[in-house]
């Protein structure tokens, strides 16, 4: 849409009326951008300092299908310049924004269909997370009953050496 309207309004007044939208939309995808590929290399850092490798080499995957998308994108509005002020026929010119399009849908099929296929379930990975949730279950409810088992034992031996009580056989005395 936005390359009919480039195409049939003069340079002159083109550049006059849209440059600070487009210097804008730039703008704020180059911030884009630059925030997920720093946000990228920073949980890539950590987890090289946790040496969680198999993490580590799915984000490392992710970055290159980033720098891969970020590439072509780049490479299809190039093409998209290009062909907008080359002078071409009109017929042309809308066979050349349709291609444009299209290329930049299969770009978006391509990054959605990389994620996906990255982080797709493991079998392996539930096995190992289930048999580990029931092995930390297992100590949980034993350091629960553990400590409720001292804990009763130490608040009722507290309990009547705070108020002098003592109890023998079910009695108390004072």
């Amino acid at each position: 849409m936005l390359l009919i309207f480039l195409r049939t309004r003069p340079l002159l007044s083109l550049s006059l009326s849209l440059s600070p939208v487009i210097v804008a939309a730039v703008a704020i995808s180059l911030v884009f951008l630059v925030w997920i590929f720093c946000a990228l290399y920073s949980t890539m850092r950590q987890l090289r300092d946790e040496s969680q490798t198999r993490k580590l080499e799915r984000f490392q995957r992710l970055r290159t299908v980033f720098v891969i998308f970020t590439v072509l994108a780049a490479g299809l509005r190039v093409y998209a310049a290009y062909n907008t002020y080359s002078g071409q026929s009109d017929e042309k010119q809308d066979q050349n924004d349709r291609t444009v399009e299209a290329l930049g849908e299969l770009n978006y099929l391509f990054i959605l269909v990389s994620v996906a296929y990255m982080w797709r379930p493991n079998p392996n990975a539930k096995v190992r997370s289930s048999a580990r949730s029931f092995v930390l279950q297992r100590a949980t409810r034993r350091r629960r009953w553990t400590s409720f088992a001292h804990h009763l034992s130490t608040s009722h031996t507290n309990l009547h050496r705070i108020e002098g009580i003592r109890v023998r056989h079910g009695t108390e005395r004072r």
